[in-house]
């Protein structure tokens, strides 16, 4: 009897054994550049299962994938290996594959080692030389990269460098340079004036340069790269100008600076100086271009063109502002005993008040709640005077808020300012420095509320740009509502298959303008299935699109790109308090 149970156990051993697993098999090989290099540090990806769509790159890699994925890393010999791999197809990319290029397919058989050599682009460069106004190189020049990005729709300079010349003049960019993107070549130079006292006695100077020998951006040739490439030869030969003198008076005495117009916010200063008695300054050495001159919290814009300026005058008096947040539709009205006891309580020390919950106390419990200053006052200084320590009043104020303002309707403000790019949040009023502002918002989580209309003393704002003069004085309004809509987009191929992790964007009708795309646009991810829903939106008419390449969304070249294919996107109503049902297919950008 034992004998037969062994029999039979060992049977179902030897079944087991003949319908296991199947072995598992590797790939492995080397990693060279376009040289025939190795390349260490590199990553590898492995996708098994169909091969993965372009769609929904991110650093290089795609990120929608048909099954599971195994990556590992070069070594110092270029070679890298995938162990452990079950039988099947799988697709190879590297961190530089072109995302056009797709995946290398690997058919792996049970057991079997594969290999698969890589030739991969090479990072982008960007070289060259600089020499003087004879053609003499120039040793220990500081070369810089300039490149544009976004920010709310405001544009700033990003800055790579310096790279200073070798003996020969010769420098070289070799990281932070990405492909499909425009540079600006740009040498530092400011030398010292020597000031004859007659216009047609000054011999020209030699002046800040752009690649290739240009005297502003404006005239500067832009680098654009492709993937891969190694850009050389981009020399530059440092420009001589005509110098011209700039005289005005500024309000008080102190610091002041003058930087070519693009650049404004960056280290780049032009001239420097002091006002002298009277605020009057004096300051020589300005080549013909577009300029800003900046002091205190102030600046103005001119132009030089073939003469002296004078007049060139700033007044820096700042602007009182009173920021007021209404509501389209009326909100709820009813307050505990307690809450309307502490609303009363503030509105008093406040001078506010008449009905129990006027617009007035409103706005107050809604800057307690967000964490700004009440109107005319702190909540600090508000409970000093009511005896009270500043956190049991502020959560006083806050739980008041919570009545009046369910968490869906609280907004942040900001105030951009498209001089320097810097942004601070709104307070309830005060003081600001005159300048223009590019206002925006940010939604609390689950935020349902939009805003509708920004005025500034009742006349409405142009692209939501608010332009404030020296000693202006006004009110800035902003008409929340909550009629919200939704846009609910499916993303497919021509087949009608969902794509995953597809970039989606919605633009409002009207955008014609890589800024306003930048600041306007909403864009998000399709989820596994291929869908994507917007946050609340403002109701009326957008465009769709879903793009089959990343897109960087800070970049103008590609928003640019973006906005070429406008005519293949389609139009979508978002009406009121409704969610509208739309499906695409992703179109490519380049």
């Amino acid at each position: 009897m034992r004998a037969g149970i062994t029999l039979v156990f060992l049977a179902r051993v030897l079944a087991a054994q003949a319908t296991g697993p199947d072995p598992k098999g590797s790939i492995h090989g080397t990693v060279r550049d376009i040289t025939g290099l190795p390349i260490p540090g590199i990553t590898i990806e492995a996708v098994f299962g169909a091969e993965p769509s372009i769609l929904g790159a991110s650093n290089g890699f795609l990120t929608r994938t048909a099954g599971k994925t195994a990556k590992t890393q070069t070594d110092r010999a270029g070679e890298y290996a995938l162990t452990d791999l079950a039988p099947g197809n799988y697709f190879l990319s590297t961190e530089r594959d072109p995302e056009s290029s797709g995946y290398k397919p690997v058919k792996m058989d049970a057991g079997e080692e594969v290999t698969l050599d890589l030739v991969v682009p090479a990072k982008p460069s960007i070289s060259g030389r600089v020499f003087d106004p004879n053609g003499d190189p120039v040793a220990r020049a500081h070369v810089w990269l300039l490149t544009a990005d976004y920010r709310a729709g405001v544009p700033r300079q990003l800055l790579n460098g310096p790279q200073i010349t070798r003996q020969d003049g010769a420098y070289s960019f070799q990281f932070g340079v990405e492909a499909n993107r425009s540079y600006h070549v740009f040498v530092e130079r400011n030398p010292p004036v020597q000031l004859p006292a007659a216009l047609d006695d000054r011999q020209p100077i030699e002046v800040p340069t752009y690649y290739p020998s240009a005297i502003g951006m404006d005239s500067a040739t832009p680098v654009i790269l492709q993937p891969g490439e190694q850009r050389e030869k981009v020399d530059i030969k440092i420009a001589t100008a005509q110098f011209y003198c700039i005289d005005g008076k500024v309000q008080g005495s102190g610091r002041l600076t003058i930087q070519e117009a693009p650049l404004t916010g960056t280290q780049f200063i032009r001239l420097g100086g002091r006002s002298g008695e009277g605020g009057k300054y004096h300051l020589c050495g300005v080549a013909p271009g577009r300029y800003r001159l900046l002091a205190e919290n102030a600046s103005t814009e001119f132009t030089v063109s073939s003469s002296d300026l004078q007049h060139v005058d700033l007044s820096a008096d700042p602007a009182y502002v009173r920021f007021q947040i209404d509501f389209a539709e009326p909100l709820p009205a009813r307050l505990d005993p307690a809450s309307e006891a502490t609303l009363h309580q503030f509105a008093a020390l406040l001078g506010l008040g008449g009905a129990p919950i006027d617009s007035d106390l409103r706005r107050l419990a809604t800057w307690a709640a967000s964490g700004n200053p009440a109107p005319n006052d702190s909540v600090a200084a508000l409970a000093e005077r009511l005896g009270d320590s500043p956190g049991h009043a502020a959560a006083k104020l806050a739980s008041v808020a919570d009545q009046l303002f369910p968490k869906p309707l609280l907004v942040n403000f900001t105030l951009t300012s498209l001089t320097t790019g810097s942004t601070a949040r709104i307070p309830a009023s005060g003081e600001i420095p005159p300048d223009d502002y590019l206002v925006d918002f940010q939604r609390f989580a689950g935020t349902v509320a939009y805003p509708k209309e920004l005025t500034f003393n009742d006349v409405r704002l142009a692209g939501s740009v608010l332009r404030i003069a020296p000693g202006a004085t006004g009110t800035l309004r902003t008409v929340l509502a909550r009629d919200a809509a939704t846009i609910a987009v499916t993303v497919a191929d021509t087949e009608g298959k969902p794509i995953p992790q597809a970039s989606v964007v919605l633009i409002p009708e009207g955008v014609t303008s890589a800024p306003d795309l930048s600041r306007m646009s909403v864009h998000g991810m399709t989820d596994q299935n291929g869908s994507y829903s917007s946050p609340p939106l403002a109701p009326g008419k957008y465009r769709v699109l879903a793009i089959a390449q990343t897109v960087r969304w800070g970049v103008p070249d590609d928003l640019e790109r973006v906005l070429l294919v406008l005519f293949q996107a389609k139009a979508a109503e978002a009406a009121p308090k409704a969610t509208t049902q739309i499906a695409v297919v992703p179109v490519p950008i380049y």
